[in-house]
This record gives C-alpha cells, structure tokens and sequence, in this order.
C-alpha cells in the first residue's frame, strides 16, 4: 500500500434504494473507526438513497457522488459520453487507492469506469445466485484485482457458475452483528411462562424469504394443541398476500405485524425463536442479529445459513426437499427466484428447493417441549456471536484485504 497520502482514501459503489443487509453493513461500516486512517467515498449508480439511510451515509462519508448527476444537474441517458465524462470527473477528484464494488459486479462496466486506476475489488452479497449473462459476468470478474464473498458459499456459488478460475483470487469475509444490534450483556433466555410462545421473522418481504411456509407451519402447530404467536419485522410486496394468507389458514388472530423497524432490538427482546426458512440466503446476517439476542434459529440447510446457524447447538436446520415447482401450493411466488441454490452438503448448485412446512413445525415443537435444551441454544447463540461475528473484527478483516489488494 502507497503511503502518498495521509489517509487512505476507497471508493465504495453502492446501491441505497433499499434497506437491506448490505445497505446496512455499508452504512455501519464507514461509521466504523479503523486502524488505518480511512476516508469513504459513497458513489451511486443511482442518486436515490432510502431515508433510513441517508443520516449515518452522510454522517460516514467524505463525499457521495451519482454517476448520473453533474452536481445537482441530471444527467441523461444520451449522449452517452456525458456520463463516461462524469465518472472520469468524480474518480480524477477522489483519487482513491481503491474501489469496492458492493454486490453489483457489472458496475465495472460502465462507461468511463475503465479509466480507474485504483484497484477494483467485487464484494459478493448474492448478486451470482440471480441470472446474468455469462459473459457479461466472466467480463465484469475479469477486470477486478480480487473477489470478497461474504460467505464460503457465495465463494464458492462464484466458482462453480462462473469459473474455479476466480477462487484464486476470492476471500471470505464473514459477515457481523452491527453494534447497534448488540444487546446488554445477559444470561441466556428461558421459554415464556404465562404467555404463548412468540416465533419472528424479520427482512423485506418477499417470495425468495420464504415467509408463507412459516404460516403454514402456524396452523399445524395449532392443529396440534401449540398456539404460539407469529411476529413478523419487516416490509414489501407480499404482505397482502401474507395477511391474506394467515386469514385463509385461521391465524390471523396469532400473527403481528410490525412493519418496518429501524430499531431491530425491541423486535429481538420480544421475540423467544427465530424462523428463517429462506429459499435464497448468501449469509443470514439477521439470524446472526437473533443470535447476539440469544434467541435459537431455525433455519433452511442452504447456501451459507450453515455457516451461521450451528445445527443442534445454536438452532435447528431444516432440510429444504420440496421442489420449487410446489411453491405456489403454499401461497408462494415464483417470479423473481433465482434459478438454483448452493447446496453446502454435496457443494453443488442445485433445483431451488423449500423445506417442508411439517419439518418447520417439528423443529418448533421441539425447541417449545424441551426447556433445558432452549435455554442451552440461547446461551450457545451469544457465545458463538461474541467468539465469531463481532463487528470491528469484521471491519478491520475486510479493511486489511483492501489492503492487501492494493500492495
């Protein structure tokens, strides 16, 4: 790394329409005090920036710049020229010693991007479980210096579609606990006495989250004498069809809504198990945020959810064997599901598949009808988020393979 400056100055490109996990690792991590002396620059593909956002990207960054504005000034589609002009302007004033692409690998090939002398690292988030033209990808990961997978299967999901070429030059970079979802420090948690069980969700709401199983599993558990209630985090396109979905299957009564939440932690203090029975999951950083809560996970067995949930000792995994052809059966949506998912047990690409709402359901009586084994998840959960998911120890991994990219 050059030391021409006092500080060492990347350049982060980043979409923040939406509110999601890497949206908010983004805006955590350049509020982050490192080691090294860093200045963040946020630039846009797009000017938008969600308002829950836009405080801690201001407050974190040294400058925010949209490729498609000049200034204030929008710039068109056409000529095309005006924006390749535009991103050699941002980048000749940033000077970065380095930039970080976030889950937006063809970003790379935008116009005026070839001009960037600084080296170029992708940040995979999931964006290689969605479809993309293969050659466009095989072009885009060409002109990085290095991949960063925020999981072995996001690693390995980029060598097995794309090529094994690009595992030389990937690292894992595990995600982290924000902070700000770090609870006080307690004892583990007990099962409720008194009152119903209380099982959550939490994320946008959408097909690939797989949240319709979970109101399936609902009205099992209720068929078999267990009424626990449902509290759900989150919002997006499906929660029509979610409150359509539990007044269908007689739940409504046990399921709570709670819309979008930005503060997470009075969700996690109520909640006693947390459901992620995604169809799609690169990481599973909110099953991370549940753990630090000391709340057990039950969880798909797919993609890199394994690397978070510690079957038998932090949560439950449940195997995901019914074809995604069946989804519709349980009020899901095909449209928008990415094509397959990364299968850790064989480390194969395989048929999306969902898990069996009778499985979710079991995984939940088991956890309910065994106390002691509750409270040894909840106290296991903490330890395993103290020893693996800290946030600066995070930070300053990825900070370090930065670095290292650009010796």
């Amino acid at each position: 790394m050059s030391d021409e400056k006092e500080f060492v100055d990347i350049a982060h490109f980043v979409s923040l329409r939406k509110v999601g996990g890497v949206e908010r690792c983004y805006a955590e991590l350049i509020n982050t005090p490192l080691s090294a002396p860093v200045r963040h620059h946020t630039i846009l593909p797009r000017p938008k920036i969600a308002r829950p956002l836009a405080a801690p990207i201001s407050a974190g960054s040294s400058s925010i710049q949209s490729l498609k504005r000049w200034g204030r000034l929008p710039l068109p589609a056409h000529p095309r020229f005006l924006r390749a002009k535009n991103t050699r302007r941002i980048f000749q004033r940033i000077r970065p010693h380095a930039v970080l692409f976030w889950n937006t690998p063809t970003g790379i090939l935008l116009y005026g991007m070839e001009t960037i002398q600084a080296p170029a690292v992708y940040y995979e988030h999931g964006a290689s479980w969605y479809k993309n033209d293969a050659a466009v990808m095989r072009k885009a990961l060409g002109r990085f210096r290095a991949i960063i997978a925020n999981s072995r299967a996001a690693k390995r999901v980029i060598e097995l579609r794309w090529g094994e070429r690009y595992g030389g030059k990937t690292r894992v970079c595990l995600n982290a606990v924000r902070p700000g979802c770090v609870p006080s420090p307690g004892g583990p948690r007990e099962l409720p006495v008194g009152r119903p069980v209380r099982l959550g969700i939490a994320g946008r709401l959408e097909p690939v989250k797989g949240f319709p199983l979970i109101f399936h599993a609902l009205a099992r558990l209720k068929r078999s004498g267990i009424f626990p209630e449902l509290h759900m985090a989150g919002t997006g396109s499906e929660r029509h069809r979610l409150q359509s979905l539990a007044h269908e299957l007689g739940v409504e009564k046990q399921v709570h809504f709670w819309g979008f939440q930005e503060n997470i932690n009075p969700f996690f203090s109520s909640i006693d198990i947390f459901l992620c029975p995604s169809l799609r999951e690169p990481f599973g950083l909110v099953c991370v945020e549940a753990m630090a809560h000391g709340i057990p996970v039950i969880a798909s067995r797919i993609d890199g959810l394994g690397e978070v949930v510690v079957h038998g000792r932090t949560g439950l995994l449940v195997d995901p064997l019914l074809p995604v052809s069946q989804y519709p059966r349980y009020g899901g949506v095909r449209e928008g599901l990415p094509p397959f998912a990364y299968d850790p047990l064989t480390d194969t690409l395989s048929e999306l598949r969902f898990p069996d709402p009778e499985a979710l359901a079991a995984a939940v009586r088991c956890l309910v009808e065994d106390p002691d084994t509750y409270k040894q998840m909840s106290e296991e959960a903490q330890k395993v988020c103290r020893e693996n998911f800290r946030f600066q120890s995070y930070a300053e991994k990825l900070q370090n393979t930065l670095f290292t990219c650009m010796d």
